[in-house]
């Protein structure tokens, strides 16, 4: 017992860490809305056709609303995922 211990790194967290781990798992996040989103937006116009056959028979057009307001939603969102994903963006294929 000649010197004083310190205490092990290992148990107190690094100053700023939890600010980047939950900065990061926000941005995680945001990407996986965005990816889904833009696949969404590809996607959605194959459910017009059914959906809109039961619209015209005046059964469900309220469901032809909910699904243009989604595709328009998922276009606003998911239109940063293709422009991030363009070839001059840094990325390599």
């Amino acid at each position: 017992m000649s010197g004083s211990t310190q205490p092990s790194t290992d148990r107190f967290p690094v100053p700023g860490t939890a600010g980047t781990m939950a900065e990061s798992a926000v941005s995680r996040l945001g990407e996986t809305v965005r990816v889904l989103a833009f696949w969404g937006a590809i996607l959605l116009p194959l459910a017009y056709v059914p959906v809109l056959h039961e619209s015209v028979a005046g059964q469900r057009v309220d469901l032809f609303l909910l699904l243009l307001v989604l595709h328009v939603a998922c276009i606003l969102v998911g239109h940063e995922r293709a422009r991030n994903r363009s070839p001059g963006a840094g990325e390599s294929r």
